[in-house]
């Protein structure tokens, strides 16, 4: 194998000295969760809550089949917003459905019609 194959095994002439062609190496690609592709690291606390509620609310805008406005009242009427935002430190280690899933059992505990 020559030199230059093992200091650079990106080379389109990736070949064993065998002649066998090398397999192409992987790189790990991130999952596609935002904390973990950076989207949300560089924001501060309140702007991380701010952005799960508006996930939440959105989530539960689709699945509810109500408009952005009918969600809102509906979170503003039972007090989901500052739910969210206590039970943040739990919630940002879950997934937005885990939380959506926390989110229709507080609603339908407070006598929400969902």
């Amino acid at each position: 194998m020559s030199a230059d194959i093992r200091q650079n095994p990106g080379t389109p002439d990736r070949k064993f000295a065998s002649g066998r062609l090398r397999p192409r190496e992987r790189r790990a690609r991130p999952l596609y969760f935002p904390y973990l592709c950076g989207i949300i690291t560089n924001m501060d606390e309140q702007q991380q809550i701010l952005y799960m509620q508006v996930r939440i609310l959105r989530m539960a805008s689709e699945r509810f089949g109500i408009s952005l406005k009918e969600a809102a009242e509906l979170f503003r009427k039972f007090d989901v917003l500052s739910y969210i935002r206590v039970g943040w430190g739990i919630f940002h280690t879950e997934g937005d459905e885990a939380v959506f899933v926390d989110i229709k059992q507080f609603l339908k505990s407070k006598g929400a019609e969902i």
